[in-house]
């Protein structure tokens, strides 16, 4: 498996990439390279997230990542996505929660959670 280095992951390397793999990710039916793939480390109070944040903190961590990347998009395209959240409310707490309406407020957000709050 080919992994793209720092030093090129260029936008018309990743491109190729994606284009190499077409074939075998239709046979799958899924697709096998691209950001959803990628591994990140988050570093919280000096600490890698993964072992010293709580669910909930690691969960922040993690719909900050969508917050952004839907400002991105927004930025390239002038468009806002439609964002999809599925079960966010579980691990956050009340306080967490209403944040991250707030923070969604001017986007289009669909929510899935069987826990409800007003």
């Amino acid at each position: 498996s080919y992994i793209l280095q720092d030093d090129e992951a260029s936008s018309d390397e990743y491109f190729k990439r994606l284009e190499l793999d077409l074939r075998r990710d239709l046979i799958v039916g899924h697709t096998s390279f691209g950001v959803h793939r990628d591994n990140y480390k988050f570093i919280f109070n000096q600490k890698e997230a993964n072992g010293s944040a709580s669910r909930g903190e690691v969960r922040s961590i993690v719909l900050a990542m969508k917050f952004i990347e839907a400002q991105l998009i927004f930025e390239k395209t002038n468009k806002k996505p439609i964002v999809l959240l599925d079960d966010v409310f579980s691990e956050l707490d009340e306080k967490r929660q209403k944040s991250l309406t707030r923070n969604f407020k001017d986007n289009q957000v669909i929510i899935t959670s069987v826990e409800f709050s007003e």
